[in-house]
Parts: structure tokens; C-alpha cells; sequence
């Protein structure tokens, strides 16, 4: 019998597995085919059951409306940082994937719409196989990965003839697993640590409010999704290789951390009614929350019979802005649309890792366009987006060394909306 991880993995498959390339935990265009166009806006003015995620105020429409929208987004993402030696840059694994975004919604009356979603939410992933670190025969995999699913229902209330109101609930249901390499002070000796099968749910809620003034050509919104402290519980096991060799026990585990509290401010201005549409927003994400991953548990070591704690993960990261400039071109059978966003570094530079996104400003271009009826739309949109640091960390180790760090990827969003 399945229950509600495993149903949401069922779902969304291989798309939990990664949700591409991120600052933090999360990417600034995360999916869909309709809002990636744009660049991700949305908070002003989107509109249906894909609402519940951009701005729960936008799922109330028109009366008797019900609809269904289904994204899905191709990926593929790299990092490349300086593992081992300072200044010699290694390139990660390259991942592919497919990110997911799933919506039912409703207005069963003029004032009250209702919707239903399961997506993809946030995620990271980097992969440093067969590293070369020394020791003959061993070559151990520096890795970072976090995926973040979640299930949510809502609804919004229309006020006025302009103003929309909408609440949604979440219920997060997070995966992850990290490994380090370390230098160990027996000869020439090296250890792996990992931290494997986290596993956490939490909580939270999105609120949003939309201004659309009838008979206007600009309107205006706001959203608030609110934090999620999760602890995760794995297993943590390793190996020491070298001078000296052994195996640690695996060990119970727990990681914490925090997906951050987010505020998104946005607006549209028809600047040629029917014709170009400007967007603009911008998006706070206060990642300053996690200084740190928290790891609670004892490990043995297995050269000195020794029990200690297992290392924090030190990662200092700092608040996010993300501003979003975006426009359509609405004459057309097919509309051009386009974008920009400038994402302030997340990562600090003194605590860098190869296995974090690199830490400085990234750039996103987004150009898309879409066709549609009265009962079924379509969307596309492309994206690349990329970063390069050079840091020169205040403590040097294998994983984090001093040099040039990058990270950069490309996805192809699709959507489809069927109205009945």
C-alpha cells in the first residue's frame, strides 16, 4: 500500500531526483512553459490552478472555469570548482532531468476558486565522481543533493472587482544526501564521510494578494510563502583509506536546516494595449537563515576506537534577490516572450564548496512564446542560466579550495493547459 511519499514519487519520477541547478535550494525558474517565458514572473498576474504557486490570489477566474495544467521542464545543469587542488577546476557530473509541475483548479462562483498541485519545489545536486585524492585505489565521490517535493490546496477570494486575496497550504516532503573528504592526520590518509537516505516532511503556507484594476492596462501583486525548518533523519557511514585503513559503523542521523521564508513583489504595464506588455518583480528569499547544516549523531573512529560528533556542514549563506524584467509581444499568432534575472549571490565566497552553486551574482535569459482556444493551451519557453566566482576560502580542504567556481544550465520548459 502506498503511502503519500511514495504516491508523490510515483507521480513525479525521475523529476524528484534533481530539481537542477540552484543558489541555496532552489532555481528562480523552477518550471512552467507559460511563466519561464517571461522570465518567471507571475505574482501580478497569474492566473488558474498554476496560481497556487506563483500567487494563490490569481485562482479564482471566471465563474464555471475548471482546468488542468500539467509542466513538465528538460534540464541540464553542471558545476565546476576547484575539488582537490586550489586553481585547477574540476568539472562535476553533468545531470539531466525533467522537473515537474501537476494543477487542478476550479471557480465554482464568481467570488471563489479552489486548486489542487503537486510540484517540484526546490532542489540542488552535484556529483564529483573518482576523485583523485592520493591514495591508490581510492577514489571516493564528493557529492550534494537535495530534493524538495511538495503537495499543496488552496483557495482565493475575489474582494472587489479588482482585488483578489488566496491562501495555500504545503505539505514539503524533502530528500537529500551529502559526503565530504577530508585529509585525516595518520600519513598519508584521506576519509570519506556520507550522509545518505534523509528523508523529512514540514509544513508551511503560501498567502498572496493581486491588484488588477478593471478597465486598466497595469495591475500589481504580492506574495509570502512562509519558512519550513526541516530535520531530516538518515544514516551516516565512511571509510578511511591510506596509511591507515578502516570502516565507520553506520550511524543514525540528523540534518537540519531551513527552506527559507520568501516575499515577491511584482507588477505589469500593458505599455501598448494588446500589443507589449512590461513586467517587472522582485523576489526576496531570506537565505541568511542557514549558516549552517546542523548534523547530530556520533561516529566512531575506527583507527583511535574514539567517538565524536560529526561535523556541522559550515555554509554562512546570505540573502537572496532575484529581479525579474521581463516583456511580451501580444500581436502575434504566436506571442514573443522574453526575460531577464539578475539572482544576488546565495553562497558565502569564504565558506565556498564545489558542491554549491558557485558563489556570485547569476544571470538567467528566458525567451518563449505559446498558442491556444477556448478549451486548450500550449506553452514553451527555453532557458540559460549561468555563474562564475573566483573564492578563495577561509579554510581550505578537499572540496573547498581556492579558485575559479561555475555553475550553469539549460532547460526547455513545456505546459499545457486544458480548460472544461
Amino acid at each position: 500500500m502506498f503511502n503519500l511519499r511514495q504516491l508523490a514519487a510515483l507521480v513525479v519520477t525521475t523529476a524528484i531526483g534533481a530539481s537542477a541547478f540552484a543558489a541555496g535550494y532552489e532555481k528562480n525558474i523552477m518550471w512552467s512553459g507559460r511563466h519561464a517565458g517571461p522570465a518567471g514572473t507571475g505574482a501580478a498576474w497569474a492566473s488558474g490552478p498554476e496560481a497556487l504557486y506563483f500567487n494563490p490570489a490569481g485562482i479564482v477566474t471566471t465563474e464555471g472555469n475548471r482546468s488542468v495544467d500539467m509542466n513538465l521542464s528538460l534540464v541540464s545543469s553542471q558545476f565546476k570548482a576547484p575539488t582537490v587542488t586550489a586553481n585547477q577546476q574540476e568539472a562535476a557530473e553533468r545531470e539531466y532531468y525533467v522537473v515537474p509541475g501537476f494543477f487542478y483548479g476550479a471557480t465554482p462562483s464568481s467570488k471563489f476558486g479552489y486548486a489542487v498541485g503537486l510540484y517540484a519545489a526546490g532542489g540542488s545536486r552535484a556529483h564529483y565522481g573518482n576523485m583523485n585524492v592520493g591514495v591508490a585505489g581510492f577514489t571516493p565521490t564528493l557529492k550534494s543533493e537535495i530534493q524538495a517535493v511538495e503537495l499543496s490546496v488552496g483557495g482565493a477570494y475575489k474582494v472587489t472587482k479588482d482585488i483578489k486575496l488566496g491562501a495555500g497550504y504545503r505539505f514539503g516532503m524533502v530528500d537529500a544526501a551529502f559526503s565530504s573528504v577530508d585529509i585525516v592526520p595518520v600519513g598519508t590518509t584521506r576519509s570519506v564521510l556520507n550522509v545518505d537516505d534523509l528523508k523529512g516532511n514540514q509544513h508551511g503556507f503560501r498567502v498572496g494578494a493581486q491588484w488588477i484594476p478593471d478597465g486598466k492596462n497595469f495591475g500589481a501583486g504580492i506574495t509570502y510563502r512562509s519558512p519550513m525548518q526541516l530535520s531530516l533523519g538518515g544514516t551516516t557511514s565512511g571509510q578511511i583509506r591510506g596509511t591507515a585503513n578502516g570502516d565507520f559503523s553506520p550511524t543514525a542521523t540528523t540534518v537540519k536546516t531551513t527552506f527559507p521564508a520568501q516575499i515577491t513583489t511584482g507588477a505589469y504595464w500593458d505599455v501598448v494595449p494588446q500589443a507589449w506588455r512590461v513586467h517587472l518583480e522582485h523576489v526576496f528569499t531570506q537565505y541568511s537563515k542557514n549558516q549552517k547544516l546542523v548534523v547530530d549523531g556520533l561516529l566512531t573512529n575506527p583507527l583511535t576506537a574514539t567517538t565524536a560528533d560529526i561535523p556541522d556542514i559550515e555554509q554562512h549563506w546570505r540573502d537572496q534577490h532575484n529581479i525579474r524584467v521581463a516583456g511580451e509581444f501580444l500581436r502575434s499568432k504566436y506571442p514573443i516572450r522574453f526575460g531577464y534575472v539578475w539572482s544576488s549571490g546565495v553562497e558565502n565566497p569564504d565558506y565556498a564548496r564545489a558542491v554549491f552553486a558557485a558563489p556570485g551574482a547569476a544571470h538567467t535569459f528566458t525567451i518563449g512564446t505559446g498558442r491556444g482556444n477556448s478549451h486548450i493551451d500550449y506553452n514553451i519557453a527555453a532557458e540559460y542560466i549561468f555563474v562564475d566566482k573566483t573564492a578563495n576560502p577561509l579554510t581550505s580542504g578537499i572540496g573547498s579550495r581556492g579558485g575559479d567556481y561555475s555553475s550553469s544550465a539549460l532547460a526547455l520548459h513545456t505546459g499545457a493547459t486544458y480548460k472544461f
